[in-house]
């Protein structure tokens, strides 16, 4: 990661995340700072990957896709983890 991207990620996503993960409902054994780690994990990805394929990407941007994918926590835990990161990868590149 560049360090562009480490101080965005520091400084703009990181405290959305922290945020999102209070307000996201809770399923199973779930806590705020459970999800908490889970958002960061995937917007370190995300964020990886968008710099890696040179795309562009704002704080807001994967802070809100960080919150829409722990929303799909109930389906991972159900075992539907490879669906719901196909629908993840497909809503963020336009796919259909």
């Amino acid at each position: 990661m560049s360090p562009e991207a480490e101080n965005m990620f520091v400084e703009d996503i990181a405290p959305r995340v922290r945020i999102a993960s209070r307000c996201l409902p809770q399923v199973g054994a779930d806590d705020a700072d459970e999800l908490h780690a889970d958002g960061i994990a995937i917007a370190a990805e995300m964020l990886t990957s968008a710099e890696k394929r040179g795309k562009e990407v704002t704080a807001g941007n994967i802070a809100w896709y960080v919150k829409n994918s722990s929303l799909w926590a109930a389906e991972a835990d159900m075992g539907d983890a490879q669906t719901r990161s196909a629908r993840l990868r497909s809503s963020m590149t336009g796919a259909a």
